[in-house]
């Protein structure tokens, strides 16, 4: 998969993230609080990513801030209740 810009839209507790481009991401648990920081709307990019089981990190363009993540195949009724809004 070729790097992509993106942003988010909306993060749930569970960790899940739902991007502009509407596919969703579960983000590793250590790293959610670091997602949740960043801007509604601030600019990511999704690139490959080494490690066996987070094979993508979703990469904040303006700080370099990088998170590991999967794609999740689908969003569950419960998650998408559970959306929260974030500001900064």
């Amino acid at each position: 998969m070729p790097s992509q810009s993106n942003s988010i839209e909306a993060l749930n507790e569970g960790g899940i993230a739902r991007l502009t481009d509407d596919t969703h991401w579960w983000i590793a648990p250590g790293h959610v609080k670091m997602a949740a920081a960043w801007a509604k709307g601030a600019a990511i990019r999704i690139e490959q990513n080494a490690h066996y089981y987070w094979k993508f990190r979703l990469q904040h363009v303006e700080s370099g801030e990088l998170v590991y993540a999967v794609r999740s195949q689908r969003e569950t009724r419960r998650a998408r209740e559970a959306y929260t809004d974030w500001h900064r």
